[in-house]
């Protein structure tokens, strides 16, 4: 009874609280704060870039710094770290063979350099790239050295990684390990615990898909010392076509796709990114007239597989921030871990039958991350399936059966097989992709094919 009580008082409170946390207002004042601190401590501009050796983000994120450095009058700190801690990475070989066929996806889009190698590069080449990049620690030349040693290890090129170490050189086994924990310790102890990210004044930006939020706020507090071309470090040229509200736009129309083709959506409840993905993928199938399969998926929380707090913390402020820029609403949130995902699963079975599958899943989703509903209450959980256009007296019915269950699984192990456990997930013919920052890709792959009519773009705040 007393936890009834507490979970009824935290889910009252939690939409006031997360909307609080998320804000734009909270965002903009803490900014100020910082900056305020940073200038009576008399600091520079600094910005520290968290790169781990074998973390093709990193790699990617690093042919930008040079230009980054010469774009803007700041202190660029590089530290090496050691791999991921098993408590935020829950599939490690799995990330490793999918951030390796990922990131020739990144470099096309963003016409970057990364070689198409299809083996991973053996654990002594990675220990002697740490060698070379915990030699130039501190040094104006960690840039060149990792660019150059980088190329050599994701090449597979091992002689070519010898001869840069003994041109550059390397810590020996004790110092290099040393180095390397003591940077991961900084990592998890400025409240992070993904390599590839940038920091800045109580920020983090991960990789190259959030590197335009960084550059935007360096160019609000004019750091930049010449102009600067934003698109340089965006790879979203093509935002407002995929916008929210795009779908209602009279010049939309759908298209006859040269072969008929559809797009599988995996997703969960209880992910912000699956929710910042739904509406863009229905406007993305109707403007290539794809048919679009939903499958959706138990979170990782209820599939045993860890979320700690840094990890929950950055997810939803990165979410809100892209929110913000796709101009979808959120923030009022009550986390449907538990019954609410549930009672969400096995309405979804009615909504199915009825052909409003979308209309259940757009709502439920809408009601947990941006109106506080809960929907692990009948109040809450009513709400968004009338609002779905279905009939709660039948929707009833289906909260006693568990056909939900063989669903969710059977989406889940064909997740896994294609090297992903992780949402949302895209599968486009033989192409699957993780992560509603892959939507963009998607929209270029599918213009390269189909013909489409365009709708004035929108105005994205950074």
């Amino acid at each position: 009874m007393k936890r009834d009580l507490s979970m009824k008082i935290t889910n009252l409170i939690s939409p006031f609280a997360s909307k609080l946390l998320t804000s734009e207002g909270t965002l903009n004042t803490t900014r100020s704060f910082l900056e305020a601190r940073r200038k009576r401590q008399k600091r520079p501009h600094q910005v520290t870039f968290y790169y781990r050796a074998n973390d093709p983000y990193s790699f990617l994120l690093l042919q930008k710094m040079k230009q980054l450095k010469k774009d803007f009058n700041i202190e660029l700190k590089c530290l090496a770290v050691q791999d991921l801690l098993a408590t935020t990475n829950p599939e490690p070989e799995l990330l490793e063979r999918y951030a390796l066929k990922d990131a020739r996806l990144v470099a096309e889009l963003w016409r970057l350099n990364f070689p198409a190698i299809k083996n991973i590069p053996s654990k002594v080449a990675l220990f002697t790239l740490n060698q070379i990049l915990t030699a130039q620690a501190n040094t104006d030349d960690f840039i060149d050295a990792a660019l150059e040693a980088g190329r050599c290890y994701w090449s597979n090129d091992f002689q070519g990684l010898k001869n840069a170490r003994q041109s550059l050189g390397g810590l020996d086994k004790t110092a290099c390990q040393g180095l390397l924990k003591t940077n991961q310790k900084a990592l998890i102890k400025k409240g992070h615990y993904m390599s590839g990210t940038l920091h800045y004044e109580g920020e983090w930006y991960w990789g190259l898909d959030r590197l335009h939020y960084l550059v935007s706020r360096l160019i609000n507090l004019k750091v930049n010392r010449a102009p600067v071309n934003i698109k340089f470090y965006s790879s979203m040229t093509q935002l407002g076509r995929l916008d929210p509200v795009a779908n209602s736009h009279p010049n939309l129309t759908k298209q006859t796709a040269p072969t008929p083709q559809a797009l599988d959506f995996y997703f969960s409840f209880r992910s912000p990114y699956s929710y910042l993905a739904i509406k863009r993928t229905f406007n993305l199938c109707k403007l290539y007239n794809l048919q679009l399969n939903l499958k959706p998926v138990l979170p990782m929380a209820m599939r045993g597989l860890p979320v700690p707090r840094s990890k929950q913390l950055y997810i939803m402020r990165d979410a809100a921030r892209e929110a913000l820029l796709y101009d979808i609403p959120f923030g009022k949130i009550v986390d449907p871990v538990g019954k609410g995902v549930e009672q969400c699963l096995a309405i979804y079975e009615y909504a199915a039958e009825e052909g409003k599958e979308q209309a259940f899943s757009l709502e439920a989703a809408k009601g947990i991350w941006a109106e506080g509903i809960d929907v692990s209450t009948q109040k809450g959980l009513r709400k968004v399936v009338e609002r779905s256009g279905l009939n709660w007296q039948k929707a009833q019915s289906f909260l006693t059966k568990n056909a939900w269950r063989e669903r969710t699984e059977t989406n889940r192990q064909e997740m896994l097989a294609q090297g992903i456990w992780g949402v949302p997930t895209f599968r486009l013919g033989e192409l699957s992709v993780w992560g509603q920052d892959r939507i963009d890709y998607l929209d270029r792959l599918l213009e390269a094919t189909h013909s489409y009519q365009t709708f004035p773009s929108r105005t994205y705040n950074h």
